[in-house]
C-alpha cells in the first residue's frame, strides 16, 4: 500500500516537472496576422518606382496589394504580387513566415523588396531555404523593416526563398502565469524528493 502511494506521488511529481519543462522550452512564435505591412519592389536600385504599388500598372488581380501597397497580413491570401511579360514576383506572409517567389521566363533584373510593419520590431529574420540563382536572396531585418536583395539572373524557372520571423532574445518580466508554472514545477520536484525519501525509508 505504501509502495503504491509512493509510486503515485512520484508519477504526479514527474508529470508536474515535465509540464513546467515543456511549457518553458516551447519557443514563442510571432503572430503577424491582421497587422499592417507596406511593401515595395524596386528594380535596379532604390529610388526607382515601387512596382508593388498598383498605380504603376503591374499588380494583377488576386493579390492584396491590388488595392494599394499597404495591406493587412492574411492567413489565406498572398499579400504582394507583380507581373509583366517575363516575370512574376510574389511575397506571401503568414503569422510567422515570409515566402518570396520569382517565376522567370528568361532572365530577370536585380531587385530589392522592402516590407515595413511595426509588428516586425523586436523579431529575428531567419532564412530557411533559398533556390534563387545565382547566390540567393540576402535578407535583413532592421527595426520594423525587412529588406530583401537579389542580384538577378540570366536563367529561368521558379525560384523561392522562405524566412521565419521569430521573437528576439530579449529579457522580459515573467507574467503571473509564468510564476504559477514555476511554482507548480518546484512543488512537483519537492514532492518527488519527499516521495523518494519516504520510499527509501519504508524499503529499509
Amino acid at each position: 500500500m505504501i509502495k503504491m502511494m509512493s509510486n503515485g506521488k512520484v508519477s504526479l511529481a514527474l508529470l508536474a516537472g515535465m509540464f513546467v519543462i515543456l511549457a518553458m522550452a516551447l519557443p514563442a512564435k510571432a503572430d503577424l496576422i491582421s497587422t499592417s505591412v507596406t511593401g515595395s519592389l524596386q528594380f535596379g536600385s532604390t529610388g526607382t518606382p515601387n512596382y508593388f504599388n498598383p498605380a504603376n500598372g503591374y499588380v494583377p488581380a488576386g493579390y492584396l496589394n491590388a488595392a494599394g501597397p499597404t495591406v493587412a497580413i492574411s492567413s489565406t491570401a498572398t499579400e504582394f504580387g507583380f507581373a509583366d511579360l517575363i516575370n512574376t514576383d510574389t511575397a506571401n506572409f503568414t503569422g510567422s513566415t515570409l515566402t518570396v517567389t520569382d517565376k522567370v521566363l528568361f532572365g530577370a533584373a536585380n531587385w530589392i523588396m522592402t516590407f515595413t510593419d511595426t509588428a516586425f520590431a523586436g523579431l529575428n529574420l531567419v532564412q530557411n531555404s533559398d533556390t534563387f540563382i545565382p547566390g540567393g536572396v540576402t535578407g535583413v531585418l532592421s527595426g520594423d523593416t525587412i529588406t530583401l536583395d537579389w542580384a538577378g539572373t540570366i536563367g529561368s524557372g521558379l525560384m523561392t526563398a522562405t524566412f521565419s520571423l521569430t521573437p528576439g532574445t530579449t529579457t522580459a518580466t515573467p507574467e503571473p502565469s509564468s510564476f504559477l508554472m514555476l511554482g507548480v514545477g518546484l512543488l512537483g520536484l519537492l514532492a518527488l524528493g519527499r516521495s523518494k525519501f519516504a520510499f527509501n525509508s519504508v524499503a529499509q
